[in-house]
């Protein structure tokens, strides 16, 4: 099999570390956590950009998979940017703002 197990466990501590980057805030992420979101009764904006981001990386993983190539963080943080811009330019702005709190891009 093409895909392996190991691949997509070093995506999601990749995933952590630039989550860190963009938002100053350490996650670890555990299975549930990749499956199901990160469950909590007082959902800031924070957690649910990282929710969403978790969905894209999710997204990103079967992609890479069907495609057959092997997944990295670049690719996903192009995929996020690509939203980030896409939904910028086509979404009401104070919704985009309440949503993207923080921006994808590392300076």
């Amino acid at each position: 099999m093409f895909y392996h197990c190991s691949r997509s466990k070093q995506f999601w501590s990749e995933f952590e570390l630039y989550w860190c980057l963009i938002s100053n805030q350490r996650i670890c992420l555990c299975l549930e956590n990749v499956l199901f979101g990160i469950l909590t009764e007082n959902a800031c904006p924070l957690l649910q950009l990282l929710n969403y981001f978790i969905i894209i990386g999710k997204l990103y993983l079967c992609d890479c998979r069907s495609k057959q190539i092997l997944p990295n963080i670049y690719g996903f943080r192009a995929k996020i940017i690509a939203k980030y811009e896409t939904e910028e330019k086509i979404s009401n702005k104070e919704f985009f703002k309440r949503k993207w709190i923080l921006t994808p891009y590392l300076n």
